[in-house]
């Protein structure tokens, strides 16, 4: 299924590290991974004292990405002296937590924050406190559940979209993993060449991508390598250009 990958040049827009991870991926299928970094994250500056206290409260953590994972265990690593369960968005976050922070109580069956929201509020036992260590700019999928008595929503960290402005490598594909990552690209390089697939990690990417009117959308169904590798692989578009 993911042979139509072979020897194409796929471009990645996340942040290095993260880029890195899925370099080493889409080479064991044969692929050339091209780095092109559009986002940033950064930690952000007196958010600890902020997380102690939410973490002392809390009956629930809910982590809606990896990065929130990684920055919850700089600014409070474990062992707490509460004991919350946890909460994950989908499989990585789930994995990045068991091996920073602890066990995994619940992990969203659709990988999205809306579904981890409801499902969450479908678990908790009247109106345990939920801790969500956020991104500054990221999505209100949790407050349009959980009344503001339950939920403490903490920033740790921003995620900044762009970089130098630059000509972006000749690719046959670009996997973007967040709109912040479609909007890096456009900062950094303009618009996404029109006979290029652009494959999105989910609806809200695919919606961005959408919304800027690129013709080659193909939108990954697990929120994952592998779902965006099968969701370029079964487009279409690159077993038609080989």
């Amino acid at each position: 299924m993911i042979r139509s990958l072979r020897g194409r040049r796929v471009l990645l827009t996340r942040g290095v590290e993260d880029n890195a991870l899925w370099a080493a991926g889409l080479e064991a299928v044969g692929a050339a991974a091209l780095e092109f970094p559009c986002l940033e994250p950064r930690l952000l500056e007196g958010a600890a004292n902020a997380a102690k206290n939410a973490l002392g409260e809390c009956d629930w953590i809910a982590l809606a990405a990896p990065r929130a994972v990684e920055a919850l265990n700089f600014f409070c690593p474990p062992p707490w002296s509460n004991t919350p369960r946890i909460a994950c968005v989908g499989a990585v976050t789930a994995t990045r937590s068991k091996e920073l922070l602890g066990p995994v109580a619940l992990t969203a069956s659709e990988g999205t924050g809306e579904c981890l929201a409801r499902e969450l509020h479908s678990r908790c036992e009247g109106e345990e406190i939920i801790f969500l260590p956020a991104a500054r700019d990221g999505g209100r999928a949790f407050e349009e559940v959980f009344p503001g008595r339950q939920l403490l929503r903490v920033a740790l960290y921003e995620t900044l979209a762009g970089g130098p402005p630059a000509k972006a490598p000749a690719c046959d594909a670009i996997f973007f993993a967040s709109p912040s990552a479609v909007r890096g690209f456009c900062l950094r390089a303009g618009q996404i060449p029109k006979d290029t697939l652009a494959v999105a990690l989910g609806p809200t990417t695919e919606a961005a991508l959408t919304a800027l009117g690129h013709p080659l959308v193909a939108t990954a169904r697990s929120r994952d390598l592998d779902g965006l590798l099968r969701a370029a692989s079964e487009h279409g578009h690159l077993s038609s250009t080989s």
